[in-house]
């Protein structure tokens, strides 16, 4: 039985923050935090404190789904058919869970501590990975960094604490850390940017320079006495990043991309075609999007999430990549196209790729013009991240985004709806 003290709003607010944490943890479990939280607005539902009102930001994210599952369903394979469906039904779960408006106050901190701890237990728990590695085979900076100190894929792993960054950056000015020493705020940022930089995401680190140029101008504007707190968010940053690149392993990896890259455009057949060699991450990349490519200017109209495996190995194979080209038992290659553009014009045609586009500039565009710092933050990093990775192949990814683009803006409508919430008093946990 319920305890009585235990009231719906804090009970929904709870969930948030538990599905908040096991986004930024471990998200393949998020199922745990959704099941609750699906019975807690069915029991809202009944007893009329939600309103079911459907925003039409959300219904990009559903047509994308209903896209997929047919392709899917009409290229039938019997195991990569229900993952597809299976993986990409956040696209509909959470806009549905959030088009059900509450008629009392929305208290968003919730969610910012939640995944705040998620992201912290990940960071504790790479952190004790990557001392187990040092412990085996000596310090460096590759048993510290990248894969070995982060429990999920780096690239996803980096973008949700640069989630968590803007979260933090956007609450200190919204007055949410009040609760919060100026000390306890600087270091709180310094050990999300060391987490970011010891991901060793290069997507991560070319976005990060970009928001910090983006404070840093906004406090520019400001023309207050804030340059110290500017200078901080630019200054740590680029400090970190420079002090990382003195290391030997790390310049060795900027000279190995810089000269991939240089040998691609000089001579791309060339490139593409060179099998006398193991191929590092950035000459992969390379081939991949190249292969994409040629697969989406030849069949414009998609090949299909369960076929995609199938015409890359064939490219591949033309290219004489034959080690790349390799397929397992389920027909998938090795690598993705390690571009959600590409990946989606791939999979199911130029037209879906331009309508996921759209949904994109349509969401910036809505938190551009009420002022939701966030929506925005979160669409340009997924729409920059996706120029680097496929993110939203996994799982990680396509939980992550969908879920706090579906709930900011939730967020939005919630206060410009024209429900009176009901005045709740929670103190900041």
């Amino acid at each position: 039985m319920m305890n009585k003290t235990i009231t719906l709003p804090s009970l929904y607010h709870y969930l948030i923050a538990f599905c908040a944490l096991l986004i930024g943890a471990y998200s393949k479990i998020i199922l745990i935090g959704i099941v609750p939280l699906i019975l807690t607005i069915a029991w809202g539902w009944r007893k009329e404190e939600f309103t079911f009102q459907f925003q039409k930001e959300q219904w990009g994210w559903i047509i994308l789904y209903l896209i997929y599952c047919t392709f899917s369903l009409v290229f039938w394979d019997a195991h990569l058919t229900p993952r597809q469906i299976e993986y990409k039904l956040a696209w509909v779960i959470f806009p549905l869970l959030f088009s059900f408006r509450p008629k009392f106050q929305i208290q968003k901190h919730y969610l910012f501590y939640g995944f705040a701890l998620g992201i912290i237990i990940a960071s504790l728990l790479g952190i004790v990975k990557a001392s187990n590695a040092v412990r085996l085979s000596g310090f460096s900076m590759a048993n510290i960094s990248s894969s070995n100190i982060c429990i999920n894929h780096p690239t996803y792993f980096s973008a949700g604490v640069i989630v968590l960054l803007m979260m933090t950056l956007l609450e200190w000015k919204e007055g949410g850390l009040k609760n919060w020493s100026r000390g306890s705020i600087f270091l709180f940022i310094s050990f999300l940017l060391v987490m970011i930089v010891l991901s060793y995401s290069m997507a991560s680190f070319l976005f990060l320079g970009i928001l910090g140029m983006i404070i840093w101008i906004y406090f520019y504007k400001k023309k207050s006495r804030t340059w110290k707190r500017a200078l901080f968010f630019i200054g740590i940053p680029v400090a970190l990043i420079a002090a990382i690149s003195q290391v030997r392993i790390v310049q060795e990896e900027f000279s190995n991309s810089f000269r991939a890259l240089n040998q691609y455009v000089k001579n791309p057949t060339a490139f593409i075609q060179d099998k006398a060699k193991e191929h590092n991450g950035d000459e992969i990349r390379l081939i991949m999007w190249t292969a994409s490519f040629q697969e989406c200017v030849e069949h414009p109209l998609g090949v299909s999430p369960t076929q995609i495996g199938h015409h890359l190995s064939e490219r591949l194979v033309a290219f004489h990549q034959v080690d790349i080209a390799k397929k397992n038992s389920f027909g998938e290659v090795q690598y993705n196209p390690h571009n959600q553009f590409l990946q989606i014009a791939l999979e199911v045609g130029v037209l879906p790729l331009l309508f996921f586009i759209a949904l994109l500039f349509q969401i910036f565009t809505l938190g551009k013009k009420n002022q939701v710092y966030m929506l925005c933050g979160i669409v340009l990093l997924l729409a920059f991240e996706c120029l680097f990775e496929s993110m939203l192949q996994r799982q990680t990814g396509i939980v992550t985004f969908t879920f706090f683009i579906s709930y900011f803006v939730f967020l939005y409508h919630t206060k410009n709806s024209n429900i009176n919430p009901k005045s709740i008093n929670h103190k900041h946990t």
